[in-house]
């Protein structure tokens, strides 16, 4: 009920902005001929009152269209996406705001498929995510232009660029080809990274509740979690409680940018009183058959909106009053569902020998993965939670070589608590390793052969990253994870000098031959293109070391090609000639 109670809030709270939307243009062929009974498709989009509609309208004999909505849920912050198709089925899309306006034109293909097309890709720069590499994939295409919301940026074939945070922007192909052909190609690019997140101060039944943001934000909507629900442009709020409870705030904070609205949501428990039963939680750590000498014990608590861990608070290993045994305690600890884990110190004597590990109520359960943790169900008023360290599952033979690198950190947090495990070949865990204050971290001793590194980060959905160690490349020090929101990116970083791209013999009558060195351990694309832009080889894979392949050119037609490697993170380019 509450949920329903909030969206009407909302809607209420907001049709004051009640406003029209009109949009009117022009749709005309290749040779600026108009179209009639073409369909154009427009689509309202208001985020303030979660308003959404879409409708459609044709064309005059003319070729002009015109739209126009009212609707009490449409406030000044609505946008709109008009969409025509063309012969080919492709989509030619733009962007409008309030209150509309005239000249939404487009010029597409009509009946017959023209003798060019413009298409592009795209893709997100793997160490700042605000910045876009675009790919022109037109064919037939001998001039281009690339915009940004109407504004000319480049005229080079492909182009990067970085867009400002939020926003939502329009990127644009023109391209000329042969007999004054033409055609277009639009995107539209959301850049949506604003958050949120506040702290209570509790003083008896009343609650001050302190908002924090990345950003300007213009303003919030509380929902204290007792049916009140409260509109604040403030940087504070203070609400009363009329009963004791445990009760899930949420806070959503609007920000508007331009013409843009962000939306970030955040929420947390606040306790009044203590209407709830009080328990303690305790447990011994088994590293095989002894107790852990030294270690530092987590307790967490899920959030119920977003399944995020919580940190409720920590402590560390005590000595029993005989010096048999450590032990931990968490003391008047409220009835609910927790997960604890155990981080072994590098002071502690089996550092490097066991793993970081979740407490179980099975002792033959051992899990290092905060995805798959047990959850400790606390309803008496003394429970046992007991965690058995887990050992390597294979022991490797020692060498000379190393795996090393860095954690970027973007969002605050201390990285000297996350974990790196280490897995051979056949992902068998074989080490792990804390990374110091500055995020730097170290795997030596190793052998020649294929790793991965398996980030342990709470609250962030994590893959294994591939590296390989050989004659070549005995070490590997240049590894990058950057934490980023509630997501993470790895990189390599490259020395240039040391990347070999080379293609032979060129020009080329039969086989090109293709070697790639440096770039082990990442994926990459290659792809061969003929002067009209058509892609007439393509090959994904990842890189385990040097590579050599044959391509086959014997029946290529002659004439001038293009050759490039992609590896999402730079694109080398070659000219081929086949004789």
């Amino acid at each position: 009920m509450r949920i329903l109670k909030i969206i009407l809030l909302l809607i209420v709270s907001s049709s004051s902005y009640g406003a029209t939307l009109n949009v009117s243009g022009n749709v005309t062929d290749l040779s600026n001929a108009p179209i009639d009974s073409h369909w154009v498709y427009i689509s309202v989009s208001d985020s303030i009152n979660m308003f959404q509609s879409t409708d459609s309208v044709q064309t005059n004999i003319q070729g002009d269209y015109s739209f126009s909505i009212s609707d009490p849920a449409i406030s000044q912050y609505a946008n709109a996406t008009i969409t025509v198709i063309d012969c080919n089925s492709t989509m030619h899309t733009l962007l409008t705001y309030m209150p509309g306006g005239i000249g939404y034109d487009f010029q597409i293909c009509n009946g017959v498929s023209p003798s060019c097309q413009a298409q592009f890709m795209y893709f997100v720069d793997s160490l700042n995510t605000n910045t876009y590499h675009f790919v022109n994939q037109s064919t037939n295409n001998i001039s281009n232009t690339w915009s940004v919301n109407g504004i000319v940026v480049s005229q080079q074939l492909d182009f990067t660029y970085t867009f400002s945070s939020p926003s939502v922007d329009t990127v644009c192909l023109q391209i000329i080809g042969n007999m004054n052909c033409a055609d277009t190609a639009c995107a539209i690019i959301v850049m949506d990274t604003c958050s949120t997140s506040f702290i209570s101060i509790v003083n008896g039944m009343t609650v001050d509740f302190v908002p924090f943001n990345n950003g300007v934000v213009d303003y919030y909507f509380w929902d204290f979690g007792d049916g009140n629900v409260q509109m604040s442009l403030a940087s504070l709020v203070s609400h009363t409680y009329s009963n004791n409870g445990n009760y899930n705030v949420v806070l959503t904070s609007y920000t508007v940018s331009g013409q843009d609205t962000c939306v970030a949501v955040y929420s947390d428990f606040v306790l009044i009183g203590q209407p709830y039963p009080m328990g303690n939680i305790y447990g011994y750590v088994f590293a095989g058959s002894d107790y852990l000498d030294i270690g530092e014990i987590f307790l967490y608590a899920k959030n119920p909106i977003n399944g995020n861990l919580t940190l409720v608070e920590s402590t560390v290993l005590i000595p029993d009053s005989n010096n048999v045994s450590t032990y931990f305690i968490f003391d008047n600890i409220a009835y609910g569902n927790y997960y604890i884990k155990c981080i072994i110190p590098q002071s502690s004597n089996e550092y490097g020998k066991y793993f970081n590990t979740w407490a179980s109520q099975n002792p033959n359960f051992q899990e290092i993965s905060w995805e798959n943790a047990e959850v400790l169900e606390l309803s008496s008023t003394l429970q046992l939670a007991n965690i058995n360290l887990k050992e390597p599952d294979v022991i490797i033979s020692k060498g000379s070589s190393e795996i090393s690198g860095s954690i970027i950190n973007n969002m605050g947090i201390d990285v000297s608590e996350q974990v790196l495990y280490l897995m051979n070949y056949n992902k068998n865990l074989i080490g792990c390793i804390q990374p110091n204050s500055t995020g730097d971290f170290s795997f030596d001793s190793l052998v020649y052969g294929t790793y991965y590194i398996r980030p342990e980060l709470i609250n962030i959905n994590t893959l294994d990253i591939e590296v390989l160690l050989n004659a070549n490349t005995p070490s590997v020090g240049n590894i990058e994870i950057q934490l980023d929101s509630n997501s993470y990116s790895t990189s390599i970083r490259r020395d240039e000098n040391l990347i070999t791209f080379d293609v032979y013999p060129n020009p080329v009558n039969e086989k090109l031959n293709l070697y790639i060195s440096g770039l082990q351990g990442n994926e990459i694309i290659i792809d061969i293109y003929n002067t009209l832009g058509i892609n007439i080889y393509s090959k994904k894979m990842v890189l385990h070391g040097d590579y050599n392949c044959n391509i086959d050119f014997y029946n290529n037609e002659p004439g001038l090609y293009i050759i490039t490697l992609s590896d999402g993170y730079e694109i080398y380019s070659k000219k081929i000639l086949k004789k």
